[in-house]
């Protein structure tokens, strides 16, 4: 398990989510109040007749963009943390999950999206 004991979580999703009408951004979904899920996770695990108050779900992070938020020199990138219903495990240890957007996305064994970020340097140090 990779140590995040120095960085910054920053919740499920960013407060102000930018989209493109021609790409589908799957770690972005509607959250409600009381679900733990999206809608979207919720009406694609219906869809292939599983039960959602049981399915099981691993916790997966993603690296924020810079496009998402702002982080100074020398520090890691924030992250984002939601929950993922588990499709199938892979034999190479990849986990397939429902992403928040209810597309099927493939996730490392520990739950990141890609490795975790490396810390940023000023240029020219």
């Amino acid at each position: 398990m990779t140590d995040i004991s120095d960085r910054i979580c920053m919740g499920r999703m960013p407060a102000n989510v930018l989209i493109s009408p021609s790409r589908e951004y799957p770690w972005y979904g509607r959250y409600q109040a009381d679900r733990v899920l999206t809608e979207q996770q919720y009406n694609a695990l219906i869809t292939a007749g599983a039960d959602p108050t049981t399915a099981e779900t691993i916790t997966v992070r993603r690296n924020a963009s810079e496009q998402e938020l702002w982080w100074g020199t020398n520090q890691y990138p924030p992250y984002f943390e939601f929950e993922c219903p588990v499709v199938a495990r892979l034999a190479d240890g990849r986990i397939k999950v429902i992403a928040p957007s209810g597309s099927n996305k493939i996730v490392l064994r520990d739950g990141w999206v890609t490795r975790p970020g490396k810390k940023r340097v000023a240029r020219g140090s």
